[in-house]
């Protein structure tokens, strides 16, 4: 299924991410890429996707076993907690901060990125509030 248009609160969070600079991007369309890459096309479905930095680490990321026993944690914890997500601001500066590590797998999960200590989908950690980096970068 290929979006024409990403949904509003996407497009927020693009825009919101991109405050600071003066690109002139579709933040609409699911195939747009910010420039400054914060964000890209996690929700573009054609087969010209740009690519991605390689992988830095020879890191593997943790067993099966370990990243399910996280990953319960994390939800239960992120549940407890009454679901909140990471202020724009602070998940630009994550993004930003992962996209940097060495640990960072950008051809992870459909190349929206991993993290190879932890395991986790960066995607979906970096927008849980009570998450935080395995190794304390944020």
């Amino acid at each position: 299924m290929h979006m024409k248009k990403l949904p509003a609160p996407i497009v927020s969070s693009r825009k919101s991410m991109c405050s600071n600079c003066s690109c002139s991007v579709d933040f609409d369309s699911p195939c747009s890429v910010c420039p400054n890459g914060l964000w890209g096309r996690e929700f573009c479905n054609d087969q010209e996707k740009p690519q991605l930095p390689r992988v830095k680490s020879q890191r593997k990321p943790p067993n099966v076993i370990s990243m399910a026993k996280t990953f319960a944690k994390s939800s239960a914890d992120w549940a407890a907690n009454g679901f909140k997500h990471t202020e724009e601001g602070e998940l630009a500066q994550r993004i930003e901060t992962c996209r940097s590590c060495e640990n960072w797998d950008a051809k992870a999960f459909n190349e929206t990125g991993r993290c190879l200590v932890c395991g986790c989908s960066t995607w979906a950690k970096l927008r849980m509030a009570t998450e935080k980096c395995p190794i304390g970068k944020w």
